[in-house]
């Protein structure tokens, strides 16, 4: 293992503790840094020979349930304006329809497996997507109130 990996590793035990510490949305800003280095050749495709296991998405799997753990115990409701929460929903309905139409007749122009394509259409863009989301209740104050910054 290479000292790089080695300090990934840490950083990502840091930051998932961090996540746990009530402190989930100083975790997210981590993992959103370390979006940039998901591509990298030193990253860690797969811990244990398991693909898709990653050091990445295990800060994402301690990030998001440190969230809803923390929510769900302040007991806190869905808050997104409704019109927003429409397009999210349509937006959804979108991929799964397409990720389902692809799975059920793959054509000649996309050769992926079964697996393959499930993780690349339908997983993945639901990975890529939630931290907005993360974004958008961190971003605001404890009381509900957003945070509204006027420029005169």
């Amino acid at each position: 293992m290479s000292i790089r990996v080695t300090i990934l590793t840490l950083l990502v035990l840091y930051l998932s503790g961090r996540a746990w510490s009530r402190n989930w949305f100083f975790a997210l800003c981590g993992m959103i840094i370390l979006m940039a280095f998901l591509e990298h050749k030193d990253m860690p495709r797969a811990i244990g020979g398991i693909k898709g296991l990653n050091l990445w998405n295990l800060l994402y799997i301690n990030v998001v349930f440190a969230w809803l753990i923390q929510r769900s115990s302040e007991g806190l409701v869905w808050d997104l304006p409704g019109n927003i929460t429409r397009a999210i929903v349509l937006f959804w309905l979108v991929i799964v329809v397409s990720a389902g139409r692809l799975l059920a007749n793959p054509t000649s122009f996309y050769d992926a497996s079964f697996g393959v394509s499930l993780v690349d259409n339908l997983v993945n863009p639901l990975k890529v997507f939630t931290p907005c989301l993360l974004f958008y209740e961190g971003c605001r104050e404890k009381d509900g109130e957003e945070h509204v910054i006027y420029v005169e």
